[in-house]
C-alpha cells in the first residue's frame, strides 16, 4: 500500500526531477515516514523562502524571458531586441543602458511594428526619451499603422492615412508635454508630410488642450518659413486650420496663445469663419459660444478692427442669418436672436460705424425674413419686433444718429418700413426721444469707469437685466 505521505513525496519528485530514489512499497516503517515527512516539510520551506527572497527584477525576467536571468537575456541574440524594447516600454534604464553601450543594440530597430522611441513616449518616460535622443533615436520615425485598426478609426480614414503615430504624437496624445518638447527640440514634426494638419501633432495639442506644447508649437510655426512662394510663416499658411479646430473644440486656451501671434493677417473672412461656426445650432445654444468670440476680439487691438471690410462681413453675417431662417417658431425666434448677439457682440469692440452705407443691406435682409413669415400669417409680431430691438441696439450703441434728419430720412425710405407700419411709428417715435432715462444713466456709468469690459461691471453688484444692458448697450 502507498502512503499519502509517499504520495506527496512522489508528486515533489516529479515536479524537481530530483534523482534521490524513494520507497514507495514502505512496509508500515513508522521511523521511515516520519523522516521523510520532515524532509519534505524542510524542502518545501527552503522553496517558499527561495520564492519570497528573490528580488523584484525576476518579475521582469520572469514576465518576458521565461526564467533567464537579465545577463542571460542580454547575451542572448534571440531575445536582445525584446529584452531592449520591453526595457524601453517599462522605464529599466540601466537594462537600456546595457544593450546598447554593451550590445550595441539599433535603437531605431523596429519591434512588433513599434519602436523603442514611439514606445518610451507613449509610457511617458522621460529618462528613457532623453537617453535614446542622446544615442541617436531616429524623432521621425512612426509605427507602422494596423490596417484592421485604422478602418476602424473615423479620424485615420477622413485622413486617408497610412501610417502610425510619431513619438511626438503619442507623447501628445497622452499628456506628456515634458516629452514633446525635447522631442520639438530635436526636430521632431509638429505637421504630418507635405504640412498636412489633419491628424497631426499640432492638431491633437489643440484638440486635447495641451497648451504648453501648443506655445512651443506656434513658435516654432512663426519662425518657419512657409510652403508656398509668398514671403510668410508657416504658422500665417496654416492659420485657417489652427482656426477651425480651436472653434470644434471651442477651445479658449487655445484661442488666447493662437489669436495674438496672427492677429496683424485677420481680415474679413477670418471673423466670417469665426462667425458662421459659432452660428450653427449646437454652438450659439451653449454657454461658450460668446466666451470664444470675445476671446478672439480681446486679443485684436482696436486699431485693427477698423482696418478689415466690416461691409463685407456684415453681407455675408446677414445672408447666412437669412438662409438660417427658414421657419418661424418660438425656438427659431429665440435662435435668431443669439445668433444676431453675435454681431452686436462683434460691435461692442469696434468704435462707431456709421450703418447708413448698410441700409441697403438691411433693407434686404428685414425683407427677406419678414416675407418668409408673412405667408404663413404667423410670427410676424415676433418679427416686428425683432426689428424695433436691432435697430434699437444700433441707435444705442451709436452706430445711427436718429438726430441727424439725413439719417432718419434715409431710413424712412427704406423699403421695409414703408411696407410695416410698426418699423415706421417706432423710427418716427425714437427720433424724436434719442435718449431715453435708462439710456443716460447708462451713459454717465460707463463715462465713470476706467474700463467698460465685462470683468468690471461685474463688480458692480447688479441684477442680470441691468448688467446685461449696460455690457451689451457699450
Amino acid at each position: 500500500m502507498t502512503t499519502p505521505d509517499s504520495g506527496d513525496h512522489a508528486q515533489l519528485k516529479d515536479k524537481n526531477t530530483t534523482s534521490s530514489t524513494l520507497n514507495s512499497n514502505s512496509s508500515g516503517n513508522n521511523m521511515n515516514q516520519s523522516s521523510t515527512s520532515t524532509t519534505l516539510v524542510t524542502q518545501e520551506a527552503i522553496s517558499n523562502e527561495t520564492t519570497t527572497s528573490k528580488p523584484q527584477e525576476s518579475s521582469f525576467e520572469q514576465a518576458f524571458f521565461f526564467g533567464l536571468t537579465i545577463d542571460d537575456a542580454v547575451n542572448s541574440t534571440d531575445n536582445l531586441m525584446e529584452l531592449f524594447y520591453n526595457a524601453c516600454k517599462f522605464n529599466h534604464l540601466e537594462l537600456v543602458k546595457r544593450c546598447v553601450e554593451e550590445k550595441h543594440v539599433n535603437v531605431n530597430e523596429l519591434f512588433n511594428n513599434d519602436y523603442p522611441l514611439c514606445i518610451a513616449s507613449h509610457k511617458g518616460h522621460i529618462e528613457i526619451v532623453r537617453y535614446l535622443l542622446a544615442h541617436d533615436a531616429d524623432v521621425h520615425l512612426k509605427r507602422e499603422l494596423n490596417l484592421s485598426n485604422a478602418r476602424s478609426n473615423n479620424r485615420l480614414t477622413r485622413a486617408n492615412v497610412t501610417y502610425g503615430d510619431s513619438p511626438l504624437s503619442l507623447a501628445v496624445k497622452y499628456g506628456f508635454e515634458d516629452i514633446a518638447i525635447e522631442l520639438v527640440e530635436h526636430g521632431s514634426e509638429i505637421l504630418n508630410a507635405n504640412n498636412d494638419f489633419e491628424k497631426s501633432p499640432l492638431q491633437d495639442a489643440i484638440r486635447l488642450n495641451r497648451i504648453r506644447v501648443l506655445n512651443v508649437f506656434i513658435d516654432k510655426l512663426k519662425k518657419t518659413k512657409g510652403t508656398s512662394n509668398y514671403d510668410e510663416s508657416l504658422l500665417l499658411q496654416k492659420k485657417g486650420d489652427i482656426l477651425r479646430q480651436c472653434l470644434i473644440n471651442d477651445q479658449i486656451d487655445a484661442l488666447r496663445i493662437f489669436v495674438p501671434n496672427v492677429w496683424e493677417e485677420l481680415n474679413s473672412d477670418f471673423m466670417f469663419t469665426v462667425l458662421s461656426n459659432l452660428m450653427l445650432k449646437n454652438k450659439i445654444q451653449s454657454d461658450r459660444a460668446f466666451e470664444v468670440l470675445e476671446t478672439i476680439l480681446d486679443a485684436i487691438p482696436t486699431s485693427k478692427l477698423k482696418m478689415y471690410d466690416f461691409g463685407d462681413l456684415l453681407r455675408r453675417f446677414l445672408h447666412i442669418l437669412q438662409a438660417q431662417f427658414v421657419t418661424i417658431n418660438d425656438d427659431r425666434i429665440q435662435i435668431l436672436y443669439l445668433r444676431t448677439s453675435l454681431l452686436f457682440t462683434i460691435l461692442k469692440y469696434h468704435e462707431i460705424i456709421d450703418f447708413t452705407k448698410y441700409l441697403d443691406l438691411l433693407d434686404v435682409y428685414f425683407r427677406a425674413i419678414y416675407n418668409s413669415v408673412e405667408n404663413t400669417g404667423e410670427g410676424v409680431n415676433q418679427i416686428y419686433e425683432y426689428i424695433v430691438r436691432f435697430y434699437d441696439n444700433l441707435i444705442l450703441m451709436g452706430h445711427l444718429i436718429l438726430t441727424n434728419n439725413t439719417v432718419i430720412l434715409k431710413l424712412l425710405e427704406c423699403e421695409h418700413v414703408q411696407r410695416m407700419q410698426p418699423i415706421d411709428m417706432y423710427l418716427s417715435w425714437r427720433a424724436r426721444n434719442p435718449f431715453l432715462l435708462k439710456e443716460s444713466c447708462r451713459l454717465m456709468i460707463k463715462n465713470r469707469l476706467p474700463t467698460y469690459k465685462r470683468a468690471i461691471l461685474e463688480k458692480l453688484n447688479l441684477n442680470d437685466d441691468t448688467l446685461s444692458y449696460l455690457y451689451y448697450q457699450r
